[in-house]
């Protein structure tokens, strides 16, 4: 797969944090391409081929550990990161990374690089 056609996306927000998020994917990830998904729902209608390749959900590691787009993302290979108050609640002690508020285009960068 060419890297032009791989691809990051945001799960769960909008407004001004969807647009900053999304353009610090993109400029860390410049020839990939960015999507965003209102919900988990929306975002397993978007998930037809293998490219995503960095996920970032809004949603708490259980409600999201038991949903079908965990196991897309997984059949994938896509890295998930989890945000938002339920990630933010369970913490470092769940199966995913969590990025925490406050947080600057430099943190997303270390979370979303670590371990990749």
């Amino acid at each position: 797969m060419e890297q032009s056609q791989l691809a990051f996306m945001v799960v769960g927000q909008t407004g001004i944090v969807l647009q900053d998020i999304m353009a610090s994917l993109g400029g860390l990830f410049p020839d990939w391409q960015g999507r965003s998904a209102a919900n988990m729902t929306a975002a397993l209608t978007q998930l037809n081929d293998d490219a995503v390749r960095i996920a970032l959900i809004t949603a708490a590691p259980d409600e999201f550990a038991d949903s079908d787009l965990a196991v897309r993302l997984d059949e994938i290979g896509a890295r998930v990161v989890l945000m938002g108050d339920g990630a933010e609640e369970f913490g470092a002690c769940g199966p995913y990374p969590v990025l925490h508020r406050p947080f600057i285009s430099d943190d997303l960068a270390a979370i979303v690089r670590a371990d990749a």
